[in-house]
């Protein structure tokens, strides 16, 4: 950019152009062919199937601006833009990268998962083992499941008894006893005991695979921002190329050939996505370091877009609101128990054990002990002599069950599982445990109902579990098919839902919501199906994201605005021909200062989600009256014989004011009269001037020094309808027009008609009078009648509908 700044500046001598432009020239085909080729492959083959995407935008401009530099090379007449095709490449590449990357490392965990359970030990006829691929698991077949392996198939128990882990698959924070005729499924870890199941269903037919299934088809569909771009593209692209194909015929008819393509390829340049491009992604960028500096690390490139979005948070319970430690709700010893020795004494022998319960009773400095564990009870030991038992209600024999109720009756707090120990054969002790909430959690809660934010609770717990922390809006007991369907329910009904969770079950339901937050400490694959991971598990950082992210996209909103009036301006100027390359310079520096420092700049929260999409669409109702207005600055200057400083002045005028008619109409209701008005100024005066241009002979209505409309006997000064005239049928099509779009009730439409006729009859009065005023400028009377004409039409137009109005609310 330097260089070709430097050169546009300051042309280099011809001696040394060729060699300055042939390396800029160079650099830039070398950029292209190493990294635009995928460009070039996606437009083609979007194309062949009659699509517009938004690679054919960036093929454009790249066409465009590498063009316009040759024929400037060539020729010595113009800008060099070479620079512009690697930044067009690399804004292109850089998303495309980021996003393919994100969905490989989501396949990536996905399969590294299915790895973990896709072999097994089969048994034989003969009673002996066999290492077999997991999907070749047919429905009846004998599975052995040793100490501390997987589980990986889904099947009922045969023989054995053991504490099978399956907190990834449904919820629950404890491991649970697996007896002969109990469940098992693939995804889960026996813990102590060796366990021989029956296959079920076949090895390809299992839970876990149709969940990683559904991480698979959700990683594969195309994000939404991806297809609102190409949408905004579908219009865009095609609106640009027209405008520059018309710019190319005007120029080559008014001056020649040279010219033409000179400024119908400089069109084409100017609308680059050059600075609409900063405005999204430096926005990005902004939320996404504030969000990782609270310990938020992005999965999926529309996180922020996402978050900014959601109405709903779905929390799963354990793991994600709870702490994977539990803590011990209470304990009462037997009476003649010593309390603090007991619990020293339970303390040493669950040291070296890494059974959650454990944790609840370790203390710092606690010597371990040997211990035997008691495949699906729980363990024993001796401690000073002493011999121990701990662990659930199997361990309790007949006569010890009376002791344990009434210890258990005065037990405080609602607790989600019970320890029982037994010392020499008598009950010692009982130990209330339950699921720790993470700390903040339920502040956490408090302020995203702040935020105006749907709060929902889903776990596979227990019922009576997830009510012990008096958590709102619980749905209790499901599987991970259950959220899944839930999730889809609230997104069907119109919600967009954030889930935050971390375990394998939780994977599909990330899937199906609009946003999702894995706990850095949960499982890769709920890690890598999230469009983002809390690394701290901080969970005060998730209403921060929401508020964070909201701002961001109203900001980028803005910038888009901002954006677009700069691309209206430079695709102006550039139709014009008037176009500078310092001029075109300062506009992009200006832009894309300008977005940098709105995004930089972004602070404050936002309390309302944001509903509009990134890239909000635009309708033609917005299209039509920016581009007429515009469009009458050039005819302005051409029928006026306008020159010099007048000349820029008209254009300048015009093009702001279609600039500002899109900033102020773009996602903003507009009312009846206005939009009247609105179509009155655009259309109906870009039709006006058109029919004054034929009724001059098709050519300038100044000329020679001499306003033609200054005349007492022209078409003006005869007066109204007195002679049919271009200018008349031109505005009677114009209008005819607006009300083909006009399909909101007979009254709107009778508004218009009316309003057509009132119309008519302000602008010929207003032409009678300038046309017996005695001229003094031309040009400037050219104006002044173009002013009137404009000032009558509204008038007429406003009176007719006021009265018409006022009619039908009093009829007498």
């Amino acid at each position: 950019m330097i260089f070709s700044l430097a050169v546009n500046l300051s042309p280099p001598d011809p001696s040394s152009r060729w060699v300055i432009h042939g390396v800029l020239a160079a650099s830039a085909l070398a950029v292209f062919l190493l990294a635009g080729l995928p460009i070039l492959r996606e437009a083609w083959e979007a194309a062949r199937h009659g699509r517009i995407v938004i690679d054919q935008l960036f093929l454009a401009g790249i066409a465009a601006a590498f063009g316009v530099s040759v024929h400037s090379t060539l020729t010595g007449y113009g800008s060099i833009y070479y620079e512009v095709v690697a930044i067009l490449v690399a804004i292109s590449m850089f998303g495309k990268l980021v996003g393919e990357r994100r969905r490989q490392a989501a396949l990536e965990a996905a399969k590294a998962l299915g790895r973990e359970f896709e072999t097994c030990e089969r048994l034989t006829c003969c009673g002996s083992t066999e290492t077999v691929n997991a999907s070749t698991i047919e429905a009846g077949d004998r599975l052995v499941v040793r100490a501390g392996s997987p589980v990986p198939a889904d099947g009922i128990v045969l023989e054995g008894t053991a504490f099978v882990r399956e907190t990834a698959l449904t919820g629950e924070p404890f491991p649970v006893v697996k007896r002969p005729g109990d469940r098992v499924f693939a995804g889960g870890y026996s813990l102590d005991g060796m366990l021989t199941i029956e296959a079920t269903v076949a090895g390809n037919e299992r839970r876990l695979d149709g969940i990683l299934d559904t991480v698979r088809e959700a990683q594969s569909r195309p994000s939404r921002l991806q297809r609102e771009a190409d949408r905004l593209v579908a219009w865009f692209l095609p609106s640009v190329l027209a405008v520059s194909a018309a710019t190319f015929a005007f120029w080559t008819w008014r001056e020649s050939w040279i010219v033409g393509v000179f400024n119908g390829l400089a069109v084409v340049l100017v609308a680059c996505p050059c600075s609409m491009g900063l405005a999204t992604p430096v926005g990005i960028w902004s939320a996404l370091a504030a969000l990782a500096k609270r310990g938020i690390v992005p999965r999926d490139g529309d996180l922020v877009e996402k978050l900014s979005q959601v109405d709903t948070v779905v929390f799963d319970k354990t793991g994600t609101l709870g702490e994977e430690e539990l803590e011990r709700v209470d304990f009462v010893e037997a009476p003649g128990i010593d309390r603090q020795r007991l619990l020293n004494a339970v303390a040493r022998l669950e040291a070296s054990s890494t059974h959650p319960v454990a944790r609840a009773f370790r203390m710092a400095g606690a010597m371990p002990v040997p211990v035997n564990l008691l495949a699906g009870a729980g363990l024993e030991g001796v401690v000073d002599g002493i011999s121990y038992r701990i662990g659930n209600k199997s361990l309790l024999s007949t006569s010890q069950q009376p002791l344990a109720d009434s210890l258990a009756s005065t037990l405080k707090g609602e607790a989600a599982h019970l320890v029982y120990i037994i010392a020499d054969g008598s009950i010692a002790g009982i130990a209330a445990l339950r699921e720790k909430l993470r700390e903040g959690a339920l502040t956490t809660l408090e302020e995203l109902g702040r935020l105006g934010l749907l709060c929902e609770i889903m776990t596979g717990d227990r019922p009576e579990a997830a009510a012990a922390h008096g958590l709102p809006n619980v749905h209790a007991g499901l599987a991970p098919a259950d959220k899944t369907r839930l999730v889809k329910h609230l997104e069907s009904s119109g919600r967009r839902v954030l889930f935050v969770g971390d375990g394998v079950n939780d994977a599909p339901a990330m899937s199906e919501a609009s946003a999702a937050l894995a706990i850095g400490s949960g499982s890769a694959l709920a890690r890598e199906t999230a469009t983002g991971e809390l690394a701290s598990s901080d969970l005060s950082a998730v209403p921060f994201a929401v508020a964070r992210c909201r701002k961001a996209v109203q900001a980028i909103h803005t910038n888009i605005r901002i954006a677009a009036f700069y691309n209206i301006i430079g695709i102006s100027l550039a139709a014009c021909g008037i176009i500078h390359p310092v001029l075109a310079a300062v506009l992009m520096l200006v832009s894309s200062f300008t977005v940098t420092w709105r995004a930089l700049a972004q602070t404050g929260n936002a309390a309302r989600p944001i509903s509009k999409p990134m890239l909000p669409a635009v309708p033609w109702r917005l299209i039509i009256p920016s581009a007429t207005l515009a469009l009458q600055g050039p005819l302005i200057v051409y029928l006026g014989g306008f020159q010099g400083v007048a000349a820029y002045g008209f254009l300048a005028l015009f093009l702001s004011a279609g600039a500002l008619c899109w900033l102020a109409l773009l996602g903003r209701p507009i009312t009846k009269l206005a939009e009247m008005t609105l179509g009155m100024f655009s259309l109906g005066g870009l039709a006006m001037l058109l029919g004054w241009w034929a009724d001059a002979g098709f050519a300038a209505v100044v000329r020679n020094g001499v306003c033609l409309c200054g005349c007492a006997d022209s078409t003006m000064g005869l007066g109204i309808f007195a002679k049919l005239n271009w200018m008349d049928a031109s505005m009677v099509l114009a209008s005819l027009q607006m009300v083909a779009f006009e399909r909101r009730g007979r009254g709107r439409l009778l508004c218009w008609v009316a309003g057509l006729f009132g119309m008519l009859a302000g602008m010929e009065a207003a032409a009678w009078v300038m046309s017996h005023i005695v001229p003094t400028l031309p040009g400037m009377q050219f104006f002044a009648t173009y002013a009137a004409m404009m000032l009558g039409m509204s008038v007429g137009m406003v009176s007719v509908c006021a009265s018409l109005q006022q009619l039908r609310k009093d009829p007498a």
